[in-house]
């Protein structure tokens, strides 16, 4: 059963927010990617916020004390959930571990790539071998997520991807095939282009390498 949680958001640190409902303040855990987006909402913004929330109870001192998740959608949540069936991997570990979008995550999973797993907040490349050995091959829905990267402006990707398509269409080429391009040049290149210009090149110089 999938909890949400509407009201004001007040946010506390760089890990936790309290959402204040009907009076009451819930103090709500969320990952750096997630806390990036709400820190990007006006004031306004965030007097009525919904976070999909994942409940648990953490050990504290022999008792057991409830603890809320908070995400911006039911993907993430979903993935979140995913995540923490690796081995010894607690919420509280893996909140912490997500400090990258959800996508790029997903995306390393997919290609085995333990090397950017490791550098995540509190994953070894033990723990990162242990991920994609439980994860690879289930994680591929969650690569498509459209969330944003956490170092990118708001909308820059699209904007960017909105523009280039337009070029190729312009230069004869079908939609279909020049959002698949244009994907193709998003994944493989390293640093991402910044402008469309830099797409179209980099799409140009692909199609040379084939």
């Amino acid at each position: 059963m999938i909890s949400y949680l509407r009201g004001s958001l007040a946010i506390k640190s760089d890990s936790e927010v309290i959402v204040w409902a009907n009076g009451i303040g819930y103090q709500v855990l969320v990952p750096i990617t997630v806390m990036k987006a709400l820190q990007k909402k006006t004031e306004e913004e965030r007097r009525d916020v919904t976070l999909v929330t994942f409940h648990y109870y953490e050990n504290n001192q022999s008792r057991m004390v409830p603890r809320l998740i908070g995400f911006g959608n039911e993907i993430e949540r979903e993935f979140f959930k995913l995540f923490i069936t690796v081995a010894n991997m607690g919420p509280k570990t893996a909140v912490r571990a997500l400090s990258q979008s959800f996508h790029s995550i997903a995306e390393a999973i997919e290609e085995g790539s333990h090397k950017k797993l490791s550098t995540l907040p509190g994953i070894g490349e033990k723990k990162a071998r242990q991920i994609v050995a439980t994860l690879q091959g289930k994680a591929g829905k969650f690569a498509l997520l459209q969330d944003e990267d956490v170092t990118d402006e708001p909308g820059a990707k699209e904007d960017i991807a909105a523009e280039a398509a337009e070029v190729l269409l312009q230069l004869g080429y079908k939609r279909a095939e020049a959002m698949n391009m244009i994907k193709h040049a998003m994944e493989m290149s390293s640093p991402k282009p910044k402008t469309s210009e830099e797409m179209i090149q980099r799409i140009y110089d692909m199609k040379l390498m084939k």
